[in-house]
């Protein structure tokens, strides 16, 4: 099956341990895949073909333990035939998985709704988030945002939605950095790290109100990418990643580096 997918990325929010904060994420690369499956008696395979930034590792566990919980197994082939623009690692993996299990739905007769495709998928993924509770909804924001094709708002299960159409062509992934947690609510005190979670919250819904309101969503991450290089940095120990590129979470302690083209 042919699919044009978005690969998004997120343009504001920095996760933080112990706190369910807001993320937004907009599409940034278009993805043309041809998925195919091939029915198989045991635990089948998944397999990439073409430039996309996807470790096979972590699409073959996913695809594991989707068939895990079918009770069936398939061989799957994702056929990259075209990328169009420069996504990143996270927002990669994300709309290959929302693929696989469109075309998996298809295949059984039936369709799957955006929020049911961030469950699944959620229930599915190979990560470890120990230690690391605020970032789990750095996936779930991308899935719905490649699901949907929009530019999307995300704090969990309850409250989430797309808020404008379009996306961000005009940013690039440029790279990646691991992080590891920097402060903790024990050693600074619930008021203060109340107010640090407060601030990173208020700041990705005011930019989100603007993208809602019409204004350009690239403009409005620049706008507010001074809060988020402050949370990072205070949070996770992140240097600011240049006046031209903004820091987006990816992966479980993965902050990816996406600039202006």
């Amino acid at each position: 099956m042919r699919l044009s997918i978005q690969a998004p990325a997120i343009v504001s929010g920095i996760p933080i341990p112990d706190a369910e904060n807001p993320l937004i994420a907009a599409p940034e690369a278009r993805l043309v895949l041809n998925v195919e499956l091939e029915p198989r008696g045991g635990v089948g395979e998944a397999r990439l073909r073409g430039p996309l930034p996807v470790p096979g590792s972590l699409l073959g566990g996913f695809w594991s333990n989707i068939q895990d919980g079918l009770g069936e197994g398939f061989d799957a082939e994702v056929i990259v035939e075209d990328v169009v623009g420069s996504p990143g690692q996270a927002g990669s993996y994300a709309a290959v998985t929302v693929a696989l299990l469109h075309v998996l739905a298809r295949r059984h007769g039936d369709t799957l709704s955006s929020d049911e495709i961030v469950e699944l998928a959620r229930l599915a993924d190979p990560l470890d988030y120990t230690g690391l509770p605020g970032w789990a909804g750095v996936l779930d924001a991308l899935r719905y945002s490649a699901a949907t094709g929009r530019i999307v708002a995300w704090r969990n299960d309850e409250e989430h939605g797309d808020i404008a159409e379009g996306g961000v062509p005009g940013l690039s992934y440029r790279g990646e950095a691991r992080v590891a947690r920097r402060i903790a609510r024990e050693e600074l005190g619930g008021d203060v790290y109340s107010a640090i979670v407060h601030l990173a919250g208020i700041s990705t819904l005011a930019a989100a109100v603007k993208i809602r309101d019409g204004e350009d969503p690239l403009e409005v991450a620049w706008r507010y990418k001074p809060v988020d290089e402050a949370i990072a940095l205070l949070v996770w120990g992140a240097q600011p990643p240049g006046e031209e590129c903004i820091h987006s979470p990816g992966l479980p302690a993965v902050l990816e580096k996406h600039c202006k083209s």
